[in-house]
C-alpha cells in the first residue's frame, strides 16, 4: 500500500506540475513529493516516543520524503503493518520509526521501509533518519 501511495503522490504532483504551476509539494499522510522550482522546504519529523512532540527538522529541496513506522497501525506488542518478507510476520527488528531521500516519493517509500526492517546500517545506503533502539541514526549523505 504504501508504494501506489508514494506512486500516487508522485503523479500528483506531475500532474500538478503539467497544470501550469511552478511548484508543487503533495503531503500524502507522511509522505512528500516536491517537484519543480521550489523553495527549500524544512519538515518536523515526530518523534515516535513521544506523538506531537518533534524528533528533528530536514530540508527537502527536491526529491521525496517518507516515513515507515511501527508505532502507527499497531494492534498489540509486536504487532504492526510492517511485515517482513524473509519471515511472513510483522518486523521483530528493534527499529521503530524510518524517515527517507529519494528521487520519487514510490522510491522514498521504499527506502523508508527498508530501512525500517534494516534498522540503522541503511543510513549508509541511502540518506535518512533511522530511530532504532533509543537512538536516531542519521545519513551523512546529502541527498543527490
Amino acid at each position: 500500500g504504501g508504494i501506489a501511495k508514494g506512486w500516487t503522490a508522485d503523479r500528483a504532483a506531475e500532474r500538478a506540475l503539467g497544470a501550469g504551476l511552478p511548484w508543487v509539494l503533495v503531503d500524502a499522510g507522511g509522505d512528500l513529493r516536491l517537484l519543480g522550482d521550489a523553495p527549500p522546504i524544512t519538515i518536523a519529523v515526530e518523534d515516535p516516543e513521544r506523538p506531537g512532540s518533534e524528533l528533528l527538522r530536514l530540508v527537502l529541496e527536491r526529491g521525496a520524503l517518507a516515513t515507515s513506522s511501527t508505532r502507527r497501525r499497531a494492534w498489540g506488542p509486536g504487532l504492526h503493518h510492517v511485515i517482513d518478507p524473509r519471515t511472513g510476520l510483522p518486523s521483530a527488528a528493534n527499529t521503530i520509526q524510518a524517515t527517507a531521500w529519494g528521487p520519487t516519493c514510490a522510491e522514498a517509500e521504499v527506502r523508508a521501509t527498508w530501512a525500517l526492517l534494516e534498522g540503522p546500517t541503511a543510513a549508509a545506503r541511502f540518506p535518512a533518519a533511522i530511530v532504532a533502539g533509543g537512538s536516531v541514526t542519521l545519513s551523512m549523505e546529502r541527498a543527490a
